[in-house]
């Protein structure tokens, strides 16, 4: 999807659709889908097994963040204190 209207259209799409699959008895199964701005549906691209077929891949070109805690409660300590 390439614009925020797409993504719009896909996902009000994608609610009734998923609405209708689960009020005739069906499941929803784990896919990944497109949308085809001419037809004005979503179109399933690939089946995914198991959640864990989402999972994230860490960025192989971005160094690792390390915060020091010492730099965390420095930082915490100039927050605003907030009324509970």
């Amino acid at each position: 999807m390439n614009t925020f209207r797409g993504v719009e259209k896909a996902l009000e799409y994608e609610v009734l659709r998923q609405k209708e699959v689960i009020e005739t008895g069906g499941k929803i199964v784990q896919q990944t889908f497109l949308w085809d701005a001419q037809s004005g549906r979503t179109v399933p691209m690939r089946s995914k097994e198991d959640a864990h077929d989402y999972r994230y891949f860490p960025e192989p070109d971005l160094p690792a963040l390390i915060v020091e805690d010492e730099r965390i409660e420095t930082l915490r300590k100039g927050l605003p204190r907030t009324s509970a």
